[in-house]
């Protein structure tokens, strides 16, 4: 397996292995995305006899699995958790434990089973890779320093890939999906915001300037011809959500043929969809021997681990938050040993210009300059790669739409604040005192709010306040103002209050708790009674658990209702629906098309007719109920099933004939139409039927031939 690796994958086993060899457990290396880290796995664990691989779904272990073989086990993060909560790790297991994209092992839930899988193999070896061992949006934790002690052996950053020519930096054009939704919500900000109307006119004209400029480009099939590779064969699409994965698809399809490019297949794959149909299509994609080009949307799938070999370009349609996310979205075009062309890189939704992103840039800039200065005169000879190259097509759009968001901002918080500012002082007029949080339900405004934002770092404003009887709201003053309130009504009632008692004073509670961590204030709120918000699903899963425990099973539907709709509610999500089997939930039983149609054709040889929905007769509305569902569902995809319902009778009769032939069999039986006191419901249906302007004067006729008289009131 080892002569397979590239150089710099080799050169990270041989430092993992030197590592071990002085005695150390962990090592962890740290490899930008598309660098081949499922190579070095597959070395390593060739050394070992006993290797479990731990990764963060079933798509990153297959992916994992085609270079490693049989020989290693395989297991999830989630799976791993529920193994250790019902001790079913094994001890000494294991001669050597991989963590693949070891920064997820940092989530709450995850880290359990981690912990327990490191504590009950205490002689084995820990290997980890990631690309990203930070985790940005949860405290800037370091994963690598948590769960490897700091021992990062090798360290390949995106910025020194590029230089060293292991990834080809792709190009990156900033643009915009249309400039119409952006004009016509500055423009609707514009005319709400309390200017004169030169300024109107002025900001107007700025903004039809920019729609004008980005129209005159040409729009964004102009930018796909431009920059997409003459001989593009695989697009990635970054969508949002799976409710816009069908206009985007439209969209994409414009573009692409306005730029006069034939699309041979469009793929959807998400996280939320069957695994095995994610990969099928997966492989689809993949395959070659194709003419025009495949397109792969993707809603929360290829953020990281999985690797789609030789993808042309990416295309964002999804803000992102996490700069982790967004190195895994970009590096999905980067890949080692492709050297044909630079992947591009099409930036719809404006991420260049987060916060992250600039600190992204700034990291790999200087890690690229850095291995530029530590090339190997075989590198040198060879060339430096390039630095990422970035195509801003809205870098002057965006100055103006800044200037502008900052001058309609001004404006409008001028007029809120001059408007709760007369508020306030009516208040203190009337009162002697400035408002406090709670006269809100008095006044609808949140003045402590207000005052943060937009009074304290102006000092006339703040003068005003002052002058209206405003003292700073910092924590000490809200303590002293709202302890002692929450204390009197403790000891008056002998528990907190509830949220509708005391909204504001409860609600205050608990965010005092959870910024009071480690001091005497947590310890005085908590001595009153008050603790963290409890969940509602475990609230309401604890209750069902204290059933199963007393009664010693699972509550019927007629016994507790609403627990069995609790479970069914949750029955897709793994994790709960594991919780739920383990109090001893059974899932409802689905009928089957087999099952169900052999029911129904049983029916109709006995009756004559498909199953009605008539509740008077429990099994055939069941049977009825169940028809018109299937139906619903799957009538465009099985043809031929179809037409077998309808070979029993589906569909020959509407509730109309039904009923008609209901009441002319109790007519020709009593001679006479059926009464109230007969049968209600075919009373109320005729009522209904001769009322209705839509119904025939055959059908009248009809009625009155079985009887049926229209009373006149």
């Amino acid at each position: 397996m080892k002569q397979f690796l590239y150089h710099h994958n080799l050169k990270a086993y041989e430092a993992v292995k030197a590592h071990y060899e002085k005695g150390h457990r962990k090592a962890c290396i740290v490899h930008a995305t598309g660098t081949g880290k499922s190579y070095i796995i597959a070395a390593l664990a060739a050394d070992y006899k006993r290797v479990l691989v731990v990764a963060p779904n079933d798509y990153v272990l297959a992916q994992v699995q085609k270079n490693v073989g049989e020989e290693a086990e395989y297991v999830t993060y989630a799976k791993l958790m529920f193994e250790a909560r019902y001790g079913q790790i094994e001890t000494n297991q294991y001669d050597l434990i991989v963590l693949d994209e070891y920064h997820r092992a940092g989530a709450e839930l995850w880290s359990e089973g981690v912990k327990a899988i490191i504590a009950a193999n205490p002689d084995a070896l820990l290997f980890g890779t990631t690309a990203t061992d930070i985790r940005y949006l949860d405290g800037q934790r370091n994963m690598s320093e948590e769960l490897f002690d700091g021992h990062v052996v090798s360290n390949l950053s995106v910025g020194e890939a590029w230089a060293r020519k292991i990834l080809l930096s792709p190009v990156y054009v900033c643009a915009a999906e249309g400039m119409d939704a952006t004009y016509h919500t500055y423009k609707k900000k514009i005319d709400s915001t309390d200017m004169t109307d030169e300024e109107r006119k002025s900001l107007k004209k700025s903004l039809a300037s920019i729609r004008e400029d980005w129209e005159n480009i040409g729009g964004v099939p102009s930018i796909l011809q431009k920059h997409l590779p003459q001989d593009v064969k695989r697009i990635i699409i970054f969508c949002p959500d799976i409710y816009s994965t069908n206009r985007y698809r439209k969209l994409v399809q414009k573009w692409l043929g306005k730029a006069g490019i034939q699309i041979h297949r469009t793929y959807i794959i998400e996280s939320k969809r069957n695994p095995s149909e994610n990969m099928k299509e997966m492989e689809h994609f993949q395959e070659d021997g194709f003419d025009g080009v495949k397109v792969m949307i993707s809603v929360n799938m290829l953020n990281e681990g999985i690797h789609v070999p030789r993808v042309d370009a990416v295309i964002m349609l999804r803000n992102t938050v996490s700069g982790n996310i967004y190195l895994q979205q970009l590096g999905r075009c980067m890949h080692t040993g492709v050297t044909n062309h630079r992947p591009v890189v099409f930036d719809l939704v404006n991420n260049i210009t987060s916060a992250f992103t600039h600190d992204t840039f700034a990291f790999e800039r200087a890690a690229y300059n850095e291995a530029l200065e530590d090339l190997t005169d075989e590198e040198k000879e060879r060339g430096a790669g390039h630095f990422i190259e970035v195509v801003d097509y809205l870098m002057d759009t965006r100055e103006i739409l800044e200037k502008m968001n900052d001058r309609i901002a001004n404006l409008g918080r001028w007029a809120k604040w001059n408007q709760y500012y007369q508020t306030a002082k009516e208040f203190y007029e009337k009162y002697g005192r400035f408002p406090m949080a709670t006269d809100y339900m008095t006044l609808r405004v949140y003045f402590s709010t207000w005052v943060k934002r937009h009074g304290k770092n102006c000092p006339e404003r703040l003068q005003l306040l002052y002058d209206i009887g405003y003292e700073c709201m910092d924590a000490d003053y809200s303590w002293d103002l709202n302890f002692p309130r929450l204390k009197s009504f403790v000891e008056a009632h002998g528990r907190l209050p509830t949220f509708k008692e005391e909204n504001l004073l409860r609600r205050w509670a608990l965010r005092e708790l959870a910024r009071s961590k480690g001091t005497e204030r947590e310890q005085e709120l908590r001595a009153l009674g008050v603790k963290e918000k409890e969940d509602p699903w475990w609230r309401m899963f604890n209750k069902v658990k204290c059933y199963c425990e007393e009664h010693g099973r699972f509550p019927t539907c007629d016994e507790e209702p609403y627990m069995n709709e609790f479970a069914n509610k949750h029955k897709n999500d793994p994790y709960k629906r594991e919780l739920l089997l383990q109090v001893g939930w059974t899932p409802r039983k689905t009928t089957s098309w087999e099952e169900g149609y052999r029911k129904c054709k049983e029916f109709y040889d006995k009756n004559g007719h498909f199953p009605r929905g008539i509740k008077k007769n429990k099994e055939e509305y069941k049977l009825s109920h169940w028809a018109r569902g299937w139906m619903r569902d799957n009538k465009n995809k099985y043809p031929e099933r179809v037409q077998a319902f309808k070979d029993i009778g589906y569909g020959q009769s509407t509730p109309r004939d039904l009923c008609y032939a209901e009441a002319k069999q109790m007519y020709e039986k009593n001679g006479h139409f059926p009464t109230k006191q007969e049968s209600k419901r075919l009373y109320q249906w005729a009522i209904c039927v001769w009322s209705n302007p839509s119904t025939t004067e055959d059908m009248r006729d009809k009625l009155r031939a079985i009887g049926y008289i229209r009373k006149r009131k």
